[in-house]
């Protein structure tokens, strides 16, 4: 059986983990529920 693996390094505390979450949202266009419903209405069309 092989063993977990890990997202992150090892010794990253909680601080960084928020710390690049923030950056992350700050950065990042996230879609709004519009945006995503249209998506998922294209994908459907597709199939």
């Amino acid at each position: 059986m092989s063993s977990p693996s890990h997202h992150l390094p090892l010794g990253v505390n909680i601080l960084q983990v928020r710390e690049k979450l923030e950056n992350y949202f700050q950065h990042s266009h996230l879609q709004t529920s519009q945006q995503i419903q249209n998506t998922i209405q294209h994908i459907y069309t597709l199939v």
